[in-house]
């Protein structure tokens, strides 16, 4: 009973974790929704896995903020190493 109470109040913080993430961090709606269901994927696993950091009874939408953050930051570590790689087939226009 415990999980499914956790799951409910979890898809309550939805519509504000989405804004904080469009608003606070990207500025895109696709990738904002994108760092969300990573968040949630993340979230869920670790906690039905038993692994998760979370306690019940605390502000569960300050911790899904918090991995949204991490997710936004480690994305953000990872552009920056990858190269822009350009094809040296592409045709360019004049």
């Amino acid at each position: 009973m415990e999980k499914k109470t956790i799951r409910e109040e979890a898809r309550k913080c939805y519509g504000d974790l989405l804004n904080y993430a469009k608003f606070n961090l990207t500025s895109n709606h696709h990738d904002a929704e994108d760092l969300v269901s990573q968040a949630y994927l993340r979230f869920f696993k670790s906690y039905d896995s038993g692994k998760s950091n979370y306690k019940k009874g605390t502000n569960i939408l300050g911790y899904l903020k918090l991995i949204v953050k991490n997710l936004f930051i480690d994305r953000t570590r990872k552009r920056k190493r990858t190269p822009n790689i350009i094809s040296l087939h592409k045709q360019i226009d004049g």
